[in-house]
């Protein structure tokens, strides 16, 4: 995989999915499951470049 290579096709984050609330162990610890649908570009070509793709997703925890 060499990290300099563009593709010209792409691929969105389309829906989000997690839950509503998330319960901690006695320990402090959670699991949040986080999943959700990606999209493509759409062209009907195969030439997505041998890459990493990469998407952020902002967490903030109110307790």
């Amino acid at each position: 995989m060499d990290p300099g290579v563009v593709s010209g096709e792409y691929m969105q984050l389309t829906a989000l999915d997690s839950p509503v609330s998330v319960f901690t162990e006695t320990d402090g610890t959670a699991e949040v499951p986080i999943g959700g649908t990606i999209a493509t570009s759409g062209s009907g070509e195969m030439s997505f470049a041998e890459a990493t793709y990469v998407s952020t997703i902002r967490v903030t925890i109110n307790f």
